[in-house]
Formats: C-alpha cells, sequence, structure tokens
C-alpha cells in the first residue's frame, strides 16, 4: 500500500513539474517575450514626466520614448543630426532659421507647428532644472507654421547640440495652458510612445503611437518597470520576464557573456562619477582641505574594485566619448601630502563629516565603503548616508544645503565638453552639475570664451586648460568613466547604444 501510494505521488508530482513548467513556458511567451508587449527593467522611473522638469538620466532614458526634439545625437559620432528640425542655417552667429517637418502630431491628434516650438524652448529656458541648457537662446520668433528663428545672446558654437538634449523636447502649448502648467500629468509628446499610466515607484506604461511621423515601433506595448537591484534586473531578462535590462552590474559582465540566455551590450559612455566636496560647508571651504581629500584617496583601486574593469579611470568631468576631453593627471594617492596637507588648514587630527550617496546607485554603495575606509586613514571619519534618488537631487542641489562630501556623476549627453564644463565647475553651474559651489574667475572667463569660439583649434586649448583648473580645485574628485552595461534576450535586435542614455527603443525588434 505504501509502494502503491509512493508511486502516485511520484506520478503527482511529475504531472505539476511538468504542468508548472508548461504553465511558466506559456507565461513568458505570453506576456514578456511577446512580440506585442516590449518590457525594459531600469534602475528607477523619472523624476518627473515634464521633460523641462530635471535633467536627471532617469528622466532622459523615458523622455527620449515620448517626447521629440529639434536635432538628435548621432550613437556613433555624437554630432547632432536633424528630427524635428529638418532643415536650418545661420546668417550670422548668433541666428539660426530652423524649418520642421510638415507631418508630426502630438498624441492627441493636435498638429506640431513652429508655436509650440517657440513655447516649449522659452519654457525651457524659464525652466530652473534645464534653463541653463539654453540660456544663452535670447529669443525664439516664429516666422511661419513650419519655420521659427532662434536668437542667441551672445555667439555659441555647439547650439544644435543643446537644441538635441531631451531638456529642449517639445510639448504641446495647448496642453500645457490648458492644465495650468501640470503638464506632468498630461505628458503628450510627438514620440514614438505614448503616455498610459504610471504606478509610483513600480512602472510607467505606454502605448505605441500610431500617427508617429517616423518608422513606427513593431510593438504596440512598453512597460518601463523600476527596479533598484541590478542583480534582480538580471535575472529579469536571464529568466524571460523581461527584454532588456539596463545598467548590470559590472560584476555580471562574465555570466552574462557566457549564458545563452542573454546578450551583453556595452560601450564608453559620457558619464564621470565623482566624490564632490560642498565648499559652502567647513572645513571644504579650504583648498587644502580639498586637496587633501584628493590625496588620500587612491582612485585607482576604487576603479579596479568597484568597476571590475568596466568603463575607464579618468580625472576630469569630460570622459574620452566627448569632443574637447583631455588627459588629466589626477593628484595622486599619496597619504602623507594629504596628512600635510590637513595639518596646515589646521586638522592634524583630522575632522569628522558625512559622506551622501543615492541608493538606486549599487556601485555608489560599495564605493562609499572604500572611501570611507581610506579617509580613516588620515583622520577623517565620515559617516555614510543614503538616499532616494529624487530626494537626493533635491538636498544636495541648494546652496545652504547640509551636503558636505557627496557622490554623482555628470553626463554630457551633448557630446560636446561645453556642456560638461560649463555645468560642473564653472558657478554658471551652481546648483546643477557644481554642487560643490567651488568658484574660480578663470574657469567662469574661460568657459565662456570657449562655448562663444567658432574655432575649434582655439576651444580645444581652452578645454584643456579648464580640466587642469578644476582638477586643481579639487571641489569634485573624478575616480570613473562609466560605461553603459545592458542585456538583453538574445533574440533582440537594432539595439544600438547611445552613450547619452537615449536608446531608440521604437527601433527594436524580436527575430524569429
Amino acid at each position: 500500500m505504501r509502494r502503491i501510494f509512493s508511486i502516485v505521488v511520484f506520478i503527482l508530482t511529475i504531472a505539476l513539474l511538468l504542468g508548472f513548467t508548461s504553465c511558466a513556458r506559456e507565461g513568458r511567451a505570453g506576456t514578456a517575450l511577446s512580440n506585442d508587449h516590449f518590457i525594459v527593467v531600469v534602475n528607477g522611473l523619472p523624476v518627473t514626466m515634464d521633460p523641462h522638469g530635471s535633467a536627471d538620466t532617469y528622466t532622459h532614458a523615458l523622455a527620449h520614448q515620448v517626447y521629440d526634439s529639434l536635432f538628435e545625437t548621432d550613437p556613433e559620432t555624437m554630432a547632432p543630426g536633424p528630427r524635428l528640425a529638418t532643415d536650418w542655417n545661420m546668417p550670422d552667429m548668433q541666428t539660426l532659421n530652423i524649418i520642421l517637418r510638415d507631418d508630426v502630431y502630438f498624441h492627441n491628434g493636435d498638429k506640431l507647428t513652429a508655436r509650440d516650438v517657440e513655447y516649449s524652448l522659452k519654457r525651457s529656458i524659464a525652466s530652473p532644472h534645464v534653463g541653463y541648457i539654453i540660456n544663452m537662446v535670447r529669443d525664439v520668433v516664429t516666422t511661419g507654421d513650419t519655420t521659427l528663428t532662434i536668437y542667441l545672446n551672445e555667439p555659441f558654437a555647439p547650439i544644435l547640440s543643446h537644441l538635441a538634449h531631451y531638456g529642449t523636447s517639445i510639448i504641446s502649448e495647448r496642453i500645457d495652458r490648458e492644465t495650468g502648467g501640470r503638464y506632468h500629468e498630461n505628458p503628450i509628446g510627438t514620440g514614438a510612445f505614448k503616455f498610459d499610466s504610471i504606478t509610483l515607484g513600480d512602472r510607467v506604461e505606454l502605448s505605441r503611437f500610431e500617427q508617429y511621423w517616423g518608422d513606427k515601433p513593431v510593438f504596440s506595448r512598453l512597460t518601463w518597470r523600476a527596479m533598484p537591484e541590478a542583480t534582480n534586473r538580471f535575472i529579469e531578462v536571464e529568466s524571460g520576464n523581461a527584454h532588456l535590462a539596463y545598467h548590470i552590474n559590472p560584476s555580471d559582465i562574465s555570466r552574462a557573456q557566457s549564458s545563452p540566455n542573454l546578450t551583453l551590450h556595452r560601450k564608453l559612455a559620457v558619464g564621470a562619477h565623482f566624490l564632490g566636496l560642498n565648499s559652502r560647508r567647513e572645513p571644504y571651504g579650504d583648498i587644502r582641505v580639498r586637496r587633501a581629500i584628493a590625496h588620500a584617496l587612491d582612485l585607482e583601486l576604487i576603479q579596479r574594485t568597484v568597476y571590475e574593469g568596466s568603463g575607464s579611470f579618468g580625472a576630469s568631468p569630460i570622459p574620452p566619448t566627448i569632443w574637447g576631453a583631455a588627459t588629466i593627471t589626477p593628484h595622486g594617492y599619496n597619504v602623507q601630502r594629504a596628512r600635510q596637507l590637513l595639518a596646515e588648514a589646521g586638522f592634524p587630527n583630522g575632522f569628522n563629516t558625512t559622506l551622501w550617496y543615492n541608493t538606486e546607485d549599487q556601485q555608489y554603495a560599495q564605493a562609499v565603503t572604500i572611501i570611507q575606509n581610506q579617509l580613516r586613514e588620515v583622520g577623517v571619519n565620515a559617516s555614510i548616508q543614503a538616499f532616494e534618488w529624487a530626494t537626493y537631487l533635491a538636498v544636495t542641489e541648494s546652496m545652504d544645503g547640509e551636503h558636505e562630501m557627496y557622490l554623482l556623476s555628470w553626463h554630457t549627453p551633448t557630446g560636446d565638453a561645453d556642456y560638461g564644463l560649463f555645468g560642473t565647475i564653472s558657478t554658471f553651474g551652481w546648483g546643477v552639475g557644481n554642487r560643490s559651489f567651488t568658484q574660480n574667475p578663470r574657469i567662469d572667463e574661460l568657459v565662456m570664451e570657449g562655448r562663444a569660439s567658432n574655432n575649434p583649434a582655439r576651444r580645444l586649448e581652452i578645454y584643456r586648460e579648464v580640466q587642469e583648473l578644476a582638477r586643481d580645485e579639487a571641489g569634485s574628485i573624478y575616480f570613473h568613466y562609466n560605461e553603459e552595461l545592458h542585456v538583453s534576450n538574445p533574440n533582440l535586435r537594432g539595439f544600438v547604444i547611445n552613450p547619452n542614455g537615449g536608446h531608440d527603443i521604437w527601433r527594436l525588434y524580436m527575430a524569429n
């Protein structure tokens, strides 16, 4: 009797396992790997669905699917090319005439006009979050249904690159006026996907825009899921629950390369990671203290240990993918020199401080521990505090902020060094990229000259000097140029990494 019971249990167990496997396969084929519903898992959701409401990378990644700008950045050359603009000319260095496409519609069915572009650019300029991107624009004037003229305050060499930034995305004037400026609740763009819904902290649901002026997506639905843990994102794709995962851990590179269920996509990006020192908080107003911190850190050890061979090491805000990048020699790991500088600044026994980072970046969680230990060697005792991304941006942007030491990165999505230097180390970037609030009149003078010059050779000279001055100021101590590391289902086709993080999801499809 016991034997018969065992056989029955065995048969039922096999049946259940077969049924479970069948259901699992059916579930995967019917949801995650459907050719009609594309699922991306990402670090975090956008700070806002308003493209003029934040300049962060999470907002950029999704806004790129919903909105269009006048120009776009080529993923191979990083040079600007046409998007909503079909033709343009500059009769002088301060005047840009633009002709728009005549077949573009907003997601609500309204036709795009030059009035919408004028309104959008002026709204972008007025934004406290993205205004710095095109604050060189003096005026925008509509000259016809599909023509307009942009007037600059002064000559600005990389104007087309800045007009390719998602912070200059075009929105509907009518919808913004009707909703009283609450565009994040009514995100109407002209992009390949239109907004359906958002579940805060979890996902954004999008659908194919049937009137899209460009190549329409193969997928009718796009789910943008937030999953802060990189390992979990990796597993979601490996197990067949998602098509694509952004930003895997460097430690998972070898596993991705050997897995038959994954394709690894990698490319050096446009981000530079740094330890920031808030010069408005004592003792970081003293340049000797900032330089001491720079000498106390073994930056190459951080690069090797935390990033495990991905990306590259650098000591400048401008990575090699950007025009204008220069090879800058770091301060160098020198504990004795660090102690000497601290003693000269009045801290022979060191001091206590705080070190902040955002929870969504798992490499930062590793880096802060290494930095904490290295600082302890010179008497600097740092207590670590972690913040959620949106909160982190808010608490570090204020000149009266309480942040002392903090980890952050700055991306130069325009492909031109001006964006990275103007935003991170000049006083013009205070509260945006320069959250250390350092100031150097020579840097300000040079970045203004660089953006006004139409001589590429002179601009390169300027940017080298600026990067050297930035190293000397030590308001931000750079330690890593990031690499775009993504994994996808092996049948995915058409994925081309744009180093600026704005990937064209609408171009993707699944091979049979």
